[in-house]
């Protein structure tokens, strides 16, 4: 049909609205609307009003990285109700496809109530809050395992705040829920979790806020489904809170690096910082990755920020990026922690080789910067505290057990084999250059005291004078650079059939080496590729 024919079809109504659990329309829910061909006819949020030629229509919606289709047959006019596409989420609330009732007001229920005493010096007053709750997709799929085992919370002095055990938590058998909810002193905590894929996270408590971190349970813990929120210790969790969709919206935007927030979505999260500070910090964010942002906007934000949550390093992080972005002069001090945002972690170490004052050497932030893991928007890393247990046999820790911090003889394999990598290259190249620490690390975002350790630990100008292993060319696998190749061989993979010979204890130790990559080779299949090769 020409487009002249097209135009000659009479035009009908066509109305569909996309609306919520509570029958109201869905504002953060995008709609689009294609002809047969494929062709774009209108585009909206929550709805769509025009007039359409009579035929087959499809409509897409897209909300929070869900996105479904419904195919419509338009004759004599259309005006239909949908509901919205049900998002993926830790936490319960009612317009999510994984919330249930016993999740979602047991939620509210424990966010002001105490399942142990206060966290820190009680008698110093509390005027803050700590609840963190874990959970399954469903009842269906809980098979009474212990949700919290080998999961603690210490303080940064290492000190066991909460093994997670008898007399810290609420649980329910039945439906599959943990929670801790404790009256806590504003500060520095940390999650460590010991099983599947050991990592610490950064938590901050903030004056008169309630930090509330979910997470989903599927074979351990997984904490790249985690979410934290920071409402005001006033305010109960609220299992109807739309803000919530805005900041899972905005947690999934920034684990890509990408701005796809819509307009109304975008002012809900920096509206709702009064209520919620997170909010804000993730709206901030997106200031910065807005390609035409208004640095007076980003200017009254943070000063909103430091008002509600102080100098905390989500903050300065903010302000270091805005300076860069905008030449803005704050005087952002350095970070001996790091922030709870791996945005804002990536933000300072893409600052740290031009001023290497700001991640001090020996400070926890400098050990976690090559040890983070990418899998997440949360900064999170390979454990860097060696945990003393009573005993060999005794897996839970007693009460104020101290930590020791883990003395790092080394740097991570995945640093040295990259240093090995350049070394190989100038060796082949004609014109041999000096070796340039501050280029290195902006290179890989890495401290500059890391990059100097790495290059001590190599030898020095002797890594430049050094032969590299032979074997096949690791790089014809997919996802295999130079750096990783480097990686494998200094483990002992050299061939395609070491790879493909390896087993369990083999990959355990592949994924050690490559450290906040360790993902990389399973979910590439490295090893299957390698198979491939070998037969031919």
């Amino acid at each position: 049909m020409s487009n002249s024919d097209t135009q000659s079809v009479p035009a009908r109504t066509f109305n569909v609205r996309v609306v919520n659990h509570t029958g109201n329309l869905s504002h953060d829910t995008q709609i689009t609307v294609y002809d047969g061909r494929g062709e774009i006819r209108y585009e909206a949020l929550g709805s769509v009003q025009t007039q359409l030629p009579k035929g087959l229509y499809t409509v897409r919606m897209e909300r929070s990285g869900e996105m479904v289709e419904q195919v419509i047959r338009h004759e004599t006019g259309t005006d239909t109700q949908i509901d919205e596409p049900l998002r993926q989420s830790s936490v319960p609330v009612f317009d999510t496809a994984t919330t249930h009732e016993y999740y979602a007001y047991t939620s509210m229920d424990w966010s002001k109530k105490d399942t142990r005493p206060p966290l820190g010096m009680p008698e110093l007053g509390t005027e803050s809050r700590v609840f963190i709750f874990l959970r399954t997709i469903s009842s269906e799929h809980y098979h009474g395992e212990n949700l919290a085992e080998d999961l603690y919370l210490l303080d940064l002095n290492g000190q066991v705040l909460s093994d997670f055990g008898p007399g810290e938590v609420e649980h329910n058998q039945r439906d599959g829920w943990l929670t801790l909810s404790a009256e806590a002193q504003p500060g520095s905590y940390l999650l460590r979790y010991d099983r599947s894929q050991p990592r610490e996270m950064p938590l901050y408590v903030f004056r008169n806020v309630n930090s509330q971190v979910f997470i989903t349970y599927h074979h351990g813990l997984r904490f790249e489904t985690a979410s934290i929120l920071l409402p005001y210790t006033s305010r109960s969790f609220e299992p109807d809170d739309r803000h919530a969709a805005a900041a899972d919206a905005a947690l999934a935007g920034l684990q890509r690096g990408e701005n796809v927030l819509p307009r109304e979505m975008m002012s809900d999260l920096l509206a709702g910082k009064f209520e919620n500070p997170m909010l804000g910090l993730l709206g901030a964010h997106f200031l910065l990755l807005q390609r035409e942002a208004n640095p007076n906007t980003v200017q009254i934000v943070l000063g909103n920020l430091g008002s509600l949550i102080g100098d905390a390093p989500d903050v300065q992080a903010l302000k270091l990026g805005a300076n860069a972005r905008f030449g803005m002069d704050y005087q952002v001090p350095p970070f001996d922690q790091p922030p709870m945002l791996r945005a804002g972690l990536e933000l300072v170490l893409r600052h740290s080789s031009d001023d290497p004052a700001l991640v001090p050497t020996g400070s926890l932030f400098e050990r976690i910067a090559a040890r983070y893991y990418v899998d997440s928007p949360w900064s999170s890393w390979e454990p860097v505290i060696r945990i003393e247990h009573a005993s060999n046999d005794n897996k839970v820790l007693p009460r104020n057990t101290s930590f020791d911090i883990q003395e790092t003889e080394s740097e991570p394999q995945w640093v040295k084999a990259y240093l090995n990598d350049l070394a190989r290259g100038q060796r082949r190249s004609e014109s041999r250059r000096s070796f340039d620490v501050k280029q290195v690390a902006s290179d890989v975002n890495l401290p500059v005291s890391i990059i100097e350790r790495a290059y001590a630990e190599l030898g020095g100008e002797d890594l430049w004078i050094q032969e590299g292993p032979g074997g096949d060319d690791l790089t014809r696998i997919g996802g295999i650079g130079r750096v990783f190749e480097a990686v494998l061989k200094r483990a002992g993979f050299h061939t395609y059939a070491d790879l493909a010979g390896a087993d369990d204890a083999d990959i355990e130790r592949i994924q050690t080496g490559l450290g906040r990559f360790a993902y990389r080779p399973i979910d590439e299949d490295w090893f299957g590729q390698a198979r491939r090769l070998v037969e031919g």
